[in-house]
């Protein structure tokens, strides 16, 4: 029964959603505990190999485009270059983080 809930929560709701929404949260706090508990996911979920699962991948995939964009953010405030507002949102579905 813990599994399916486990899943459940996971796999059927906004939850993780949600919690990769705060990762860039403004309030040091709350980014600080969204990032603990997607640890969680990416330590946990594992497929039966052994390898990352789909949902702890998916958090790694918005991490790296987290961390992207906030370098790119500082190199354009240094730089004075324009922003670049085509780069993917790390909260962007795949689909919509997918190059033209």
């Amino acid at each position: 029964a813990g599994r399916d809930a486990h899943d459940g929560l996971l796999r059927e709701s906004r939850v993780l959603l949600d919690v990769l929404d705060c990762v860039g949260h403004a309030n040091p706090a709350v980014a600080r505990q969204a990032d603990l508990c997607l640890d969680v996911v990416v330590e946990h979920d594992r497929d039966p190999d052994g390898g990352l699962g789909e949902l702890g991948a998916q958090v790694r995939r918005r991490r790296f485009h987290a961390h992207n964009r906030e370098w790119l953010e500082v190199v354009d405030h240094e730089t004075g270059a324009p922003d670049r507002h085509n780069y993917p949102s790390p909260t962007a579905s795949d689909d919509e983080s997918a190059s033209p």
